[in-house]
């Protein structure tokens, strides 16, 4: 029984580990689409064909994707712990 406690000890770690480390990655992702599509930006209004074009669209799109997906993932716990709010009053 204390082996399968130990574990679970270091599921709930690993857990907050990469919590901790989904956080941290967020913002830096977000900060990654944001120079990707000031770059795509730039290369637009230069009016320059180049193949980079592509790759720059997808990586703005992909880490706002990632940001936005590592919000509501972050916001629907608190959603679901605040829809059933326990009452302090009773029915007397």
């Amino acid at each position: 029984m204390e082996v399968v406690l130990q574990w679970l000890d270091e599921f709930e770690d690993l857990v907050f580990s990469v919590i901790l480390t989904w956080e941290r990655l967020r913002v830096r992702c977000l900060e990654i689409g944001f120079a990707a599509a000031l770059i795509l930006l730039a290369v637009e209004m230069a009016e320059v064909r180049t193949p980079w074009a592509a790759a720059l669209a997808g990586a703005a799109l992909g880490s706002v994707a990632f940001w936005f997906a590592a919000l509501i993932a972050a916001w629907f716990p608190s959603l679901r712990r605040d829809s059933n709010p326990v009452s302090s009053q009773s029915n007397a």
